[in-house]
């Protein structure tokens, strides 16, 4: 861990006075004035003068204002510019979070970006009052990956005291056990400190509802959602604190008519006490950076779906009956199993007969007509039986034949005719069903409620299997035959206590089962005793089954029910979840307890899959996730080692079954049922099924769910590096080239010695040269954030000329023929061609989102404008400038000046997906946008890539004048689901 200096200072809470702060703080902590020499202070005015924390401007540059400053630190990639608050309690506040109303327990914005970077809103208009919140991974870089508990000062809320937002409060808290950030302030994280105005309580409290007394509402905290705050996440006022209004525009938001239980706009605020110079930067070896990639976890928010399943079936409304119960990808086809009744196209509304199975395309979510089977009730499981389709369930019929729990079809939807198989159910008042399948060396493992079985070569005769069975690929029961039950007798008179297997998975000889079953025992004519096996067994798969020791721990014995649900072998673990919140892992060489995690205010885990090093696991839960525990009880902060939100899909890492909070989906359900369907697609795309009818999905919207719904992966490819970097510096700058990365839509990020100092989305850029010379890299970085390797170092000293190419060796020609050649007088030498910029690419623009007719392409400055650095857009990291809501379009324009007219003067842009330039109001072009006049509805028609992003125009002279002209574009996001928007723009003239 770096070293670094704090100082000793006792924490200001008191609300004062501006004159009383001002003495107190000079007689607390000393006045911001520069330190001794040997501390170099960062003033936070470009990418290269970056500061560790706004602590440090305001320490070393005690005048500069309230604003935005670029921070780095050693836990940050780059340099991110941030909003400091330099004025409260002394300064050096970095704000984490502002708005009003619609707070995450994930955090999943960013508010670094010109256009977010005030502490207030734009306008009062409801899109800026949202909130908007960095991840909790940006906010541990910002503290240098420090312990949230360990810093010096208290978290720090801001918050409106009334609606026209000119009476404020300050609260302040410090959390009791935080090694990191986490956004689930409702889930009762301990508080060992809570002040408002300067008034602090220690009494034990937690951050879901903290107070100075239990009747001040007016000094209330209260960050969870009832009805009687409307649903509201936000920090709240009680009951009788300030009254609140509807009005979009109101600093304190109130659906209630009385105005009761006010949701105030809010700025969060940190003052990590960090200074550049005393911290440690890693630094880069000569041969470059390594690659970083994003983890290859899903997108919180789904894809828009078009098609999916409604309707309830014969299955009925019990938990065990959701929509939808299973999935199976084959080739390009992915299949939905369930309790559905019908195929919806939500585009046009129409509902189209097909129950309880239906298949859809992997990748684009269509549905495929072509494939109709004809069942008579519920399908809980499906498996892939050498590319044929393994279905297990609750009918007893399957296209017109008698097919009862179990069949395989065609993947074309008819009976295979080459498999047959039949269950029964002995027992009096006890269902017949499949409610798993698993293939494994050629042969079909069934799970559920049965037993017998007959099929394939032995039709005449129900050979005893309870529970579980192992078929020959044509239905022919095989010599295999645990048991799994109760242990209580079963006969057609006697009623025995519900069991079954509801998992199963297979890993190096050995079958895992989980379900509700209490006893292994094997048949009685091999002589076997009855073994107790709790709920979940280890079996072995040769010609005959012995059960190996598992001894499985359960949630907190609060609950009686201790059956599971669902169980994997993925990585070094068997996962297995289930009944009461729980999800454990134990190792797969010898079944261990190795850890778990807890689910609260919800139900079992249901589903379990994994793709791309990432376990991810399906629940009735939506509340909390508490990280190595199995008690289930909510203590105060203790108990736990980490406390995140859960919305029916968690994920975890596949290696170290630590919970990602990175993935956050918000689901509304029909029942509140949950997962019980998860599937990796090929494409990584993560497929969830249950009771799912609504889903916050790419567009930020929530949106329809048929069912299912199906989250992107993340993209996690680094791109290729650039490469031939090439460096001089004359003077004090040094102008650094680079050949483009070959992966497409990606921008620059200079390093020099050990940090970013500045960004392109060119090829080149120039930075100042800080000491006699710097060691320059430059690296590629996507839209989703992936950075490449970076080049080798380059070395440029100050007096380092541009290099030139050698000149080259002309070899001896045969002489002329000695007939003289005519005499011409020499040709003269035309004057060379100057190119002067006249307005660059990384500049300032005016921004707007609000925009009707032709105005503000000529200066009018109607509606909402704000101002940022490009590169402009949304949807990716690659902007400096994020443009807030995701708009169809974004209008822009900014001055440049033409001191000489005359020669060629050219535009250059790269436009991500469409746009229209104007200069002087007049249009100069436009690209991939239909003719005619553009709306603020318009979308390009067209998302191209790469180079085809770039454009050249050649400005008609005839629309410049000498001295001011204004350039304007409007850029329109693509067709359809288009994530993402990409602005950049220069001006030159040649003469």
């Amino acid at each position: 861990m770096p070293t670094r200096r704090y100082l000793k200072a006792a924490a200001i809470t008191a609300h004062v006075a501006a004159a009383a702060l001002v003495a107190t703080l000079l007689a607390v902590v000393g006045p911001f004035a520069p330190s001794p020499a040997a501390t170099v202070y960062a003033d936070g005015s470009t990418p290269q003068k970056a500061a560790a924390s706004c602590w440090e401007i305001k320490r070393g540059f005690p005048t500069k204002p309230s604003g935005t400053y670029w921070l780095v630190t050693p836990a940050m990639p780059a340099p991110m510019r941030m909003y400091c608050d330099q004025k409260t309690d002394g300064g050096g506040w970095v704000m984490v979070a502002r708005g009003r109303h619609q707070w995450t327990e994930a955090g999943d914005g960013t508010i670094g970006s010109q256009s977010w970077a005030t502490a207030l809103p734009v306008d009062g208009s409801r899109g800026t009052m949202l909130a908007k919140q960095l991840p909790g991974s940006t906010i541990d870089q910002l503290v240098n990956s420090a312990r949230i508990d360990s810093l010096t000062d208290p978290i720090r809320i801001r918050r409106a005291a009334n609606t026209s937002g000119t009476a404020w409060q300050e609260t302040r808290v410090r959390l009791a056990a935080r090694d990191r950030w986490s956004w689930a302030f409702s889930s009762r994280l301990a508080v060992r400190a809570y002040s408002v105005n300067g008034q602090t309580t220690t009494a034990t409290q937690s951050w879901r509802d903290l107070s100075i007394g239990k009747a001040d509402d007016a000094r209330r905290t209260w960050n969870y959602r009832t009805a009687t705050n409307g649903w509201t996440r936000g920090f709240n006022y009680g009951a009788n604190g300030p009254r609140g209004t509807s009005s979009s525009t109101s600093y304190l938001y109130s659906s209630r008519a009385d105005g009761r239980f006010a949701t105030p706009f809010t700025q969060m605020y940190l003052r990590p006490r960090l200074v550049r110079s005393q911290l440690t930067y890693p630094r880069i070896p000569d041969g470059g950076t390594a690659p970083i990639r994003n983890r290859p976890v899903v997108d919180s928010r789904a894809l828009p779906n078009r098609w999916g399943v409604t309707g309830l079936g014969a299955g009925g409304r019990i938990d065990t009956s959701t929509e939808v119960s299973a999935f199976l990808q084959i080739g390009s086809v992915m299949y939905v199993g369930g309790n559905f009744t019908h195929v919806r196209d939500n585009q046009t509304g129409t509902s189209y007969a097909q129950p309880y199975l239906a298949a859809f395309d992997a990748t684009t979510g269509a549905w495929i007509s072509s494939f109709r089977p004809r069942l008579n009730n519920q399908v809980k499981a499906l498996a892939d039986l050498n590319g044929r389709l393994a279905v297990g369930g609750q009918f007893t019929s399957a296209n017109g034949e008698t097919r009862r729990a179990v069949t395989v079809l065609t993947t074309g939807g008819s009976n295979d005719p080459g498999f047959f198989a039949d269950l029964n159910m002995s027992v009096r008042g006890s269902k017949l069903w499949v409610r798993s399948l698993l293939v494994a060396n050629n042969q079909l493992y069934v799970g559920g409620q049965f037993t017998g079985v007959r099929g394939g070569s032995t039709r005449s005769t129900f050979q005893v299997r309870n529970n579980i069975a192992r078929l020959a690929a044509d239905g022919t029961p095989t010599a295999w035959a645990p048991n799994l039950g109760t242990g209580a007798k079963r006969t057609a008179t006697t009623r025995s206590p519900f069991s079954s297997v509801n998992s199963m998975t297979y890993r190096n000889g050995l079958l895992y089962a989980a379900g509700h079953f209490t006893q292994a025992y094997m048949r009685a004519e091999d002589g076997r005793p009855t073994i107790t096996q709790s709920y979940a067994a280890a079996i072995t798969t040769g010609t005959s089954a012995t059960f190996q020791s598992f001894t499985p721990r359960f949630s907190t014995a609060y609950y009686p029910n201790q059956y599971q649900q669902t169980v994997l072998s993925a990585g070094p673990w068997i996962w297995l979840g289930g009944s009461q919140h729980s999800l454990a892992r134990y190792r797969a060489d010898n079944r261990a307890y190795a850890g778990a995690s807890i689910t609260l205010s919800g139900g079992d885990f249901q589903a379990i899959t994994e793709g791309s090093g990432v376990v991810y696991g399906g629940c009735h839960c939506n509340d909390w996730n508490l990280q190595d525990t199995l008690k289930y009880d909510e203590p105060r902060g203790t108990g736990f080692t980490q406390v995140d939100r859960i919305g029916y899909v968690g994920a975890y890492d596949l290696q170290t079954g630590k919970y990602l909070p990175s993935f956050a989906p918000t689901i509304t359900t029909r029942h509140g049922e949950g997962a019980w369907a998860l599937a990796t697609g090929s494409d990584g795309t993560l497929w969830a099924g249950g009771d799912f009818v609504k889903v916050v999905t790419t567009n930020n919207k929530t949106e329809w769910a048929g069912g299912f719904v199906r989250f992107p992966r993340t993209p996690s490819t680094a791109p290729a590096a650039p490469t031939n970097l090439q460096g001089s510096a004359p003077g004090s700058t040094a102008s650094l080239s680079w050949t483009r990365s070959s992966t497409s839509d990606v921008t620059y990020e200079v390093l020099e010695g050990n940090r970013v100092v500045g960004f392109s989305s060119t090829s080149s850029l120039s930075v100042p040269v800080e000491g006699t010379s710097g060691r320059y890299f430059v690296r590629a970085v996507d839209a989703a954030g992936n950075r490449s390797a970076s080049t080798p170092v380059r070395v440029v000293a100050r007096g380092t000329a541009p290099s030139t190419q050698a000149p080259t060796t002309t070899p001896p020609t045969t002489p002329a023929p000695t007939t003289p050649a005519p005499t011409t007088p020499p040709p003269t030498t035309p004057p060379p061609t100057q190119t002067t910029t006249l307005l660059p690419t990384g500049t300032s623009w005016s921004i707007s989102t609000d925009q009707t007719g032709t105005g503000w392409r000529t200066g009018g400055f109607a509606g909402t404008w704000t101002s940022g650095l490009a590169p402009i857009g949304w949807g990716t990291s690659a902007v400096r400038t994020t443009v807030p809501g995701t708009p169809v379009v974004a209008y822009l324009r900014r001055e440049f000046t033409l001191a000489q007219p005359g020669g060629v003067v050219t535009i250059t842009t790269r436009a991500d997906d469409g746009a229209a330039i104007y200069v002087n109001g007049t249009e100069v072009g436009r690209r991939n946008l239909p003719s005619g006049t553009l709306t603020g509805t318009t979308r390009a028609t067209a998302s191209p890539s790469g180079t085809a992003l770039d454009w050249t125009i050649t400005v008609p002279s005839g629309v410049l004048k000498s001295g001011r002209n204004l350039v304007a574009v409007e850029v329109h996001r693509g067709p359809g689901s288009s994530p993402d928007a990409f602005f950049d723009l220069s001006v030159t003239q040649k003469k």
